[in-house]
């Protein structure tokens, strides 16, 4: 199996959306074919169609012809599943660390149906972001490149909401205290 694995070192400014790596991973795995496919039947799934118009794009700009399954072309015939697609957060100090990971399983077969390719690869993205980014870096309409966001610290679950108490208490204590030492003095 293929792992491809990128991490940012430093966060950029303008930090690339979920689906957009999804894209480039697909792309980094199967965007290359076999020179003696210039014609080929793709068998894509459902799921995730933005990957497949990357695909497909990818492979006319290199001067190939795709065509829908059913086809009646006798040249070669990819077919991919997508195994495993997810994003995760994980808390790194005020900010988030991403990771979004692609697995896909393919097959690639010649015009008399020899098999030529059967692998599957993973590509792994990671890098930090802020954490009012996420609405930017997520789409609405794609639930895999959304992932819940992890629970603030120590200091905001339990210290944060102690302290505000705790101030909250002294605040109406001082208040009443002062006003009723204010009204004992006419």
């Amino acid at each position: 199996m293929l792992v491809l694995t990128v991490a940012a070192s430093a966060p950029a400014a303008a930090q690339s959306t979920t689906l957009s790596l999804y894209q480039d991973m697909a792309l980094e795995c199967l965007g290359e074919l076999p020179p003696q496919l210039e014609r080929i039947v793709l068998e894509a799934p459902d799921e995730m169609p933005y990957v497949r118009a990357a695909l497909v794009e990818a492979w006319q700009e290199d001067g190939r012809q795709v065509y829908l399954p059913g086809a009646s072309i006798e040249e070669g015939r990819l077919s991919y599943d997508i195994e495993e697609a997810y994003v995760r957060y994980a808390r790194n100090g005020r900010r988030l660390a991403r990771e979004v990971r692609l697995t896909l399983h393919y097959t690639i077969a010649n015009e008399e149906g020899r098999l030529l390719a059967d692998r599957r690869c993973a590509g792994i993205r990671e890098d930090v972001i802020a954490r009012s980014q996420v609405d930017t870096v997520e789409s609405a309409v794609h639930p895999e490149t959304q992932a819940a966001l992890p629970r603030g610290g120590w200091f905001r679950r339990v210290l944060e909401p102690a302290v505000l108490t705790s101030a909250a208490v002294v605040t109406i204590y001082l208040f009443f205290t002062l006003r009723s030492a204010g009204g004992d003095d006419s």
